[in-house]
């Protein structure tokens, strides 16, 4: 699976890791596991730097952020550190971002050091 999720016991943050083609089915399970295993008030380094979103149209990011919205409708979300290094990928994670802002802080960087000092702030 494209989407790996880990947490250490004496770390209050999840770490997850992308890498290959991620299809809008993975994006939704990931979401999916979060959701299941109530992790949506831990904060999480997402780092996607060998991720390939390329095939996300604007309207399947549109319909994940409503997915996430529904999902998570009853739940306040931590932050969120998303760590890309494509500009296609940049484009597509701060296209969902702008979607979810409001009720899920999502963050989209290009340094890995910089974005878990932000995550960490929450």
């Amino acid at each position: 699976m494209p989407i790996q999720l880990q947490q250490e016991p004496t770390d209050r943050l999840l770490r997850t890791t992308a890498t290959g083609v991620v299809t809008v089915s993975e994006f939704e399970s990931y979401l999916a596991d979060v959701h299941r295993h109530g992790r949506h008030d831990v904060p999480e380094l997402i780092d996607a730097t060998a991720a390939d979103i390329s095939g996300f149209s604007q309207r399947d990011i549109l319909a994940l952020a409503d997915y996430a919205r529904r999902m998570f409708n009853e739940n306040t979300m931590a932050r969120r550190a998303l760590v890309v290094a494509s500009d296609e990928t940049l484009g597509a994670a701060r296209a969902f971002a702008f979607c979810v802002a409001g009720w899920w802080r999502v963050g989209v960087f290009e340094d890995p050091a910089t974005a878990e000092t932000w995550v960490r702030e929450s």
